[in-house]
């Protein structure tokens, strides 16, 4: 599903979670070194906040990005909390001193 059709105020009616999950931006058409690792605050279906202090990433920028979600019920191979990834790309729209707002290009997948 796209979300290139949705208004601004369209896309922040849609239910936010309260998260605290891992999450990996790559600036697209970057090297590596335009990878970072930081946590998510929430996540909805259209984007998310994510805490960043970062002077290369802003407004604008096209981003990937990976999720990791927590299963608390779940335990991978070591014993430790399953996480499932979910990745897809987004558009930073807002930066303030805290972190970025990203708008998904579309949902995120499963990976």
């Amino acid at each position: 599903m796209s979300y290139s059709c949705l208004t601004v105020a369209e896309r922040r009616k849609l239910t936010r979670f309260a998260v605290s999950a891992p999450v990996r931006l790559t600036l697209e058409g970057g090297e590596a070194s335009t990878q970072v690792e930081t946590t998510a605050r929430d996540l909805s279906a259209a984007g998310a906040y994510i805490y960043l202090e970062d002077p290369r990433l802003g407004v604008g920028d096209h981003v990937a990005v990976e999720i990791r979600l927590t299963v608390t019920n779940r335990e991978d191979e070591e014993g430790e909390p399953l996480q499932i990834p979910m990745t897809g790309r987004g558009e930073i729209r807002r930066v303030d001193a805290s972190g970025l707002a990203l708008a998904f290009d579309q949902m995120l997948r499963f990976a």
